[in-house]
């Protein structure tokens, strides 16, 4: 049994939407976290590592490809 995944992240995200958390904020926390746990791969893997995991927590799309450019830019200009 379960629960349908479109219906759970349907459900968390009007949850959040409810506390004022936005669903783009809390992606970005989780990629910002993640990516600094990925830091001594090579840029392609951490991308494709980074995307799944977002994948895996409900998030897609152009907009949070984007966000993970954006996010492993910002990691690679910190070093």
């Amino acid at each position: 049994l379960g629960v349908d995944r479109r219906l759970a992240v349907r459900g968390s995200a009007e949850v959040l939407d409810a506390d004022g958390v936005k669903g783009s904020t809390q992606a970005r926390a989780l990629a910002e976290k993640r990516a600094g746990q990925l830091r001594g791969l090579a840029p392609p893997q951490q991308r494709r590592r980074l995307l799944a995991y977002l994948a895996r927590r409900g998030f897609r799309g152009h907009e949070i490809q984007d966000m993970v450019s954006d996010v492993l830019k910002v990691g690679d200009a910190g070093t």
